[in-house]
């Protein structure tokens, strides 16, 4: 085989762009990325394979699943703690 089959993902809200590609066998992430056209030239976001971060030159294995990551609106420790206020000023259930 001199070719790998991946699929890159990019997920917004409310939408999922999903991008199957066949790259040369060796291809990177960073290979993926560029010819997924997700992304700005000048972007360089995390990215995983299958829920794992990982750099961008990994190689590609068949069947990978690259996905680019949004960054956080917000901290999830500092979500919690807004929700424990609004829930504290609710009054008891």
């Amino acid at each position: 085989m001199s070719t790998v089959r991946v699929t890159v993902v990019r997920a917004l809200p409310g939408e999922a762009q999903i991008r199957p590609l066949e790259l040369p066998l060796g291809a990177c992430v960073a290979d993926a990325l560029a010819a997924s056209g997700l992304l700005a030239a000048d972007a360089a976001p995390a990215v995983g394979i299958f829920g794992r971060r990982v750099e961008p030159d990994r190689i590609l294995a068949e069947g990978d699943q690259v996905e680019l990551y949004r960054p956080l609106s917000s901290a999830p420790g500092e979500r919690r703690r807004a929700r424990a206020r609004a829930k504290g000023k609710q009054g008891p259930a």
